[in-house]
């Protein structure tokens, strides 16, 4: 995941449906370098994603 700052995080998610991030101002996320799980799958899929924050005045 990278942040409009240039920030990097990378996390494992293939045992996890949701992780958590420590508060952070940004305008954008972005996902990239998604991989394919070791599994018999025969179609990788990111099923849904959601990004919740407010909006600063």
């Amino acid at each position: 995941m990278r942040f409009s700052d240039g920030e990097v995080k990378t996390f494992k998610t293939t045992n996890s449906y949701e992780f958590q991030l420590a508060q952070k101002k940004t305008k954008s996320i972005e996902l990239f370098n998604l991989i394919k799980a070791d599994d018999h799958a025969e179609w990788p899929a990111l099923q849904q994603i959601e990004a919740y924050g407010y909006n600063l005045l």
